[in-house]
């Protein structure tokens, strides 16, 4: 059976928040809240021209751009959504904090077929048997956290770090823009300043300009946003590859 039903997802999840990945879009990140009954029921009785609401047994939130994403929820329980996610680009690329066990449910509604890790920590064994099991793809990309690089960058130490920086960026970059892997899932522990740096990379070759760039790293990283990291994304200069590599991402998503 399927209902139609149009929400604002900012009436319904307050304090909740979903951004959508646009230079126009000054919504925050959804935090690590579930789906409640009373979520449900107000997604049932509010009107909305950005959502729809497609089977009661499963609750589908989708965004009505062209394509949609769904965020699926049984009936018999909340779905938990990862602490700061986002949507890149609409049943492409994601990203969020480290999803917990808890959060795969939220991940299978999504179709993840890869993540792409950041963080220096890795998965437990259970974790890993798990994105085993459902054929997800994982990439791990330790990268230091901004807050061990000094700020110095005439020093060997931190021209040295840069270089390390530079390699993982890339090294993510190219794996997020393979359409073989969509959709990604790209997270940092935190899913604000390591996330944020290889995001704002992405928008760079996506001819985002660099203000809009730090004001969407900015949205998840405030009020502990990082000029370290700002002026990375700033000083971000791709190389060809990683430009031919982003003309997959350009067709389906042209400005």
């Amino acid at each position: 059976m399927n209902v139609a039903c149009d929400i604002t997802v900012r009436d319904c999840f307050t304090p909740k928040k979903l951004r959508v990945g646009t230079p126009m879009s000054t919504s925050g990140p959804l935090n690590n809240e579930a789906l409640t009954e009373e979520d449900i029921d107000c997604i049932h009785s509010r009107e909305n021209k950005n959502f729809e609401l497609i089977d009661l047994d499963e609750l589908h939130v989708r965004l009505l751009k062209g394509t949609k994403i769904p965020l699926s929820v049984s009936m018999s329980g909340p779905i938990v959504v990862p602490e700061n996610f986002g949507i890149v680009y609409p049943n492409t690329i994601f990203r969020s904090s480290c999803p917990n066990p808890m959060n795969f449910p939220f991940l299978e509604s999504l179709c993840i077929r890869t993540i792409v890790s950041l963080r220096q920590e890795e998965y437990s064994e259970q974790e890993l048997a798990y994105m085993a099991s459902k054929s997800i793809k994982y990439y791990h990309f330790g990268m230091p956290g901004s807050k061990y690089r000094k700020q110095d960058s005439t020093s060997k130490g931190e021209q040295s770090d840069l270089k390390d920086i530079d390699l993982l960026v890339r090294k993510s970059l190219c794996v997020i823009l393979n359409k073989e892997f969509w959709p990604v899932l790209v997270h940092c522990s935190g899913g604000k300043h390591r996330t944020g740096i290889v995001i704002g990379c992405l928008r760079a070759l996506m001819s985002w300009s660099a203000q809009d760039s730090i004001d969407e790293y900015v949205s998840y990283s405030y009020p502990k946003e990082r000029e370290i990291d700002k002026e990375y994304i700033r000083d971000f200069a791709a190389d060809s590859t990683l430009v031919k590599s982003a003309d997959e991402l350009k067709k389906k998503y042209p400005k």
